[in-house]
């Protein structure tokens, strides 16, 4: 099960974030990952 579930997690994960911050990046008209790491 550790197999399929880095497999589901892998991809779904990536896909959610990149179109969250790409949200947020647009709104803030400011990259993502100087405001994250700040």
């Amino acid at each position: 099960w550790t197999s399929t579930r880095s497999s589901w997690r892998s991809w779904p994960a990536p896909a959610t974030t990149t179109r969250r911050w790409s949200s947020a990046a647009t709104r803030s008209s400011a990259p993502p990952a100087a405001g994250r790491s700040r």
